[in-house]
């Protein structure tokens, strides 16, 4: 997350429309890889920021988010077989999560902090919360065509359980940098054919 401040403008807008900048989620400018997606995000509020800066009386978180713009940097998390979601014996849900492709999202920061002031903005505060906030989970239940080496099938069939198939973002070989809202809905789309052209058209007749 990046807000950046200017002290003598005041950001009078309430319901901010979000707005995306692309141009780095692919390999360019000379990069052989992909960094990422730049977001704009909700306006914070004095409580949020008092919340990652507990040393700040509440009037003063106020008064610097009232003069600042959000942002989100989002890189891809590339998958890692040691990344996993589980349940203890005690009922508690456990994310085991190591993250990587850090070297990318670095840059990917360095780009929104340059473009942030270069447009006047005069100090860019940058704030990660790491595993404290698991927004948009995706992966560990990896497709595939070898059951010993994967949950789903290519259509995200179980191999084990053949009428149950999971169309969320657990098929996600990774996060893909973006909200999975959208690539959640096309799969389900996609599996719902599979569905109509293999398994439903010989037991339903429509009429």
């Amino acid at each position: 997350m990046l807000e950046a401040f200017h002290p003598f403008a005041v950001n009078p807008t309430v319901f901010a429309k979000t707005v995306a900048i692309n141009d780095f989620y692919r390999a360019g400018n000379g990069r052989p890889y992909p960094l990422g997606h730049i977001q704009s995000q909700g306006r914070a509020h004095g409580a949020i920021a008092k919340a990652v800066a507990p040393v700040l009386p509440l009037w003063a978180c106020k008064a610097v988010v009232a003069r600042g713009v959000d942002w989100l940097a989002l890189s891809e998390d590339l998958p890692r077989t040691t990344n996993r979601v589980t349940v203890d014996p005690g009922g508690r849900i456990r994310v085991d999560y190591r993250p990587n492709n850090l070297k990318p999202h670095a840059e990917l920061v360095r780009e929104t902090v340059r473009m942030l002031r270069r447009v006047g903005f005069w100090k860019v505060v940058r704030y990660s919360f790491k595993v404290q906030n698991t927004t948009h989970q995706c992966g560990t239940l990896v497709f595939g065509t070898d059951p010993t080496t994967s949950v789903l099938d290519p259509f995200c069939r179980t191999h084990d359980i053949a009428n149950l198939f999971v169309v969320d973002a657990s098929f996600f070989p990774s996060s893909a940098a973006v909200n999975p809202g959208l690539t959640v809905i096309a799969q389900a789309l996609r599996v719902a054919d599979h569905l109509i052209s293999n398994d439903l058209n010989q037991h339903v007749r429509v009429t």
